[in-house]
């Protein structure tokens, strides 16, 4: 699981995702960001979150929150299965230290 922060303690918009490796690809599942939903394959790890990373950055640019100078404060973290019943803070507390890349 990938979570994706535009900029800590601002109001950008943040996303969850899901990759995973099968077939010699890299696949982006996608279904709470409408406009993306599916099934994205990809030949590498990196083009992956890159990709993720740019289609965000146009989400937050397309609502008014962001600006392209934004894409350098985009940061993504792989980070495993939470507790249940976390409350924001120690979500995001879980996500941004349980897996250092």
């Amino acid at each position: 699981m990938w979570f994706e922060e535009m900029k800590p303690n601002s109001s950008l918009p943040t996303h969850t995702f899901l990759i995973y490796y099968k077939d010699n690809k890299w696949h982006w599942f996608e279904h709470s960001f409408e406009a993306h939903r599916g099934i994205h394959k990809f030949n590498s790890e990196k083009e992956l979150i890159e990709n993720v990373k740019m289609r965000q950055l146009e989400y937050a640019i397309k609502i008014g929150s962001a600006t392209l100078q934004d894409k350098e404060f985009i940061k993504c973290y792989e980070y495993t299965k939470p507790v249940p019943n976390l409350g924001v803070d120690d979500y995001l507390y879980h996500v941004t230290h349980s897996i250092n890349r």
